[in-house]
């Protein structure tokens, strides 16, 4: 009897034995799983941080939304796949995007002279050039009704600003020709009177009609070649419509 009841145990023993190996390879095979998971769950939220190439300025980009209108992105948005979210742009190499009209891409070239007024850097002017004119017009849907077909112009900077962002509105000024003596006035400042050009410039108290010599002109400034002296004032509004 005792001997029956040794081999029972052992084999009992080596049942048991099988049982707590198989049950460790099959506690190691989950563990196998459950650290490649948590490899791949690493990964994946390492993958939801966008890391930078380099130092730089973030320019968040506009969240097109059905409902709003783009504004930009902010934390708690949804980004589809592909989706730009933001740029780190190169202060030094921005370019200027703008609209001419018409009537004055025949005035363009490419390497003209440039003067940019960027609005949220009000205390400096910036230099640059005309580097690329569209070859066609196209539709500028910003401008109001009716809607003008404008041509894009690309300007490079010469001198740069660490203020400057992608997205900032710019006023271009083009030197298209340097005309010597010449005198720029408002175009408020001109009128027709009987078929001719006339400002009215201030002497004394009143305003005496003058006939001036139009050279070019666009919708803000007129360059008048003979007519009026530097530092006379001339009125912006019809004085004889006042009487």
């Amino acid at each position: 009897d005792a001997q029956e009841t040794l081999k029972a145990a052992e084999a009992k023993l080596q049942a048991d034995r099988a049982s707590a190996a198989a049950d460790l390879a099959s506690k190691k095979e989950k563990l196998k799983q459950t650290e490649f998971q948590v490899r791949q769950d690493e990964i994946s939220v390492a993958s939801l941080s966008l890391r930078a190439p380099l130092d730089g300025v973030v320019a968040l980009q506009n969240h097109w939304q059905p409902q709003g209108g783009p504004t930009p992105f902010k934390p708690g948005d949804r980004a589809w796949p592909g989706a730009a979210i933001a740029e780190l742009p190169d202060p030094s190499s921005l370019k200027i995007s703008a609209r001419v009209e018409e009537a004055e891409r025949g005035q363009l070239k490419a390497e003209q002279t440039t003067e940019v007024h960027v609005d949220a850097v009000p205390d400096r002017n910036l230099a640059g050039h005309v580097e690329d004119i569209s070859p066609t017009a196209s539709l500028d849907f910003n401008a109001g009704w009716p809607i003008p077909r404008n041509f894009s112009v690309d300007v490079a900077l010469s001198d740069g600003d660490s203020r400057l962002t992608p997205g900032m509105g710019a006023t271009v000024r083009v030197a298209v020709a340097r005309i010597p003596d010449g005198i720029v006035i408002p175009s408020a400042a001109l009128f027709r009177k009987a078929g001719r050009s006339v400002v009215y410039v201030q002497r004394g108290s009143k305003f005496e009609e003058t006939p001036v010599e139009v050279s070019r002109r666009n919708p803000e400034e007129v360059l008048l070649a003979r007519g009026i002296e530097p530092g006379q004032r001339v009125a912006l509004k019809d004085p004889t419509l006042a009487r």
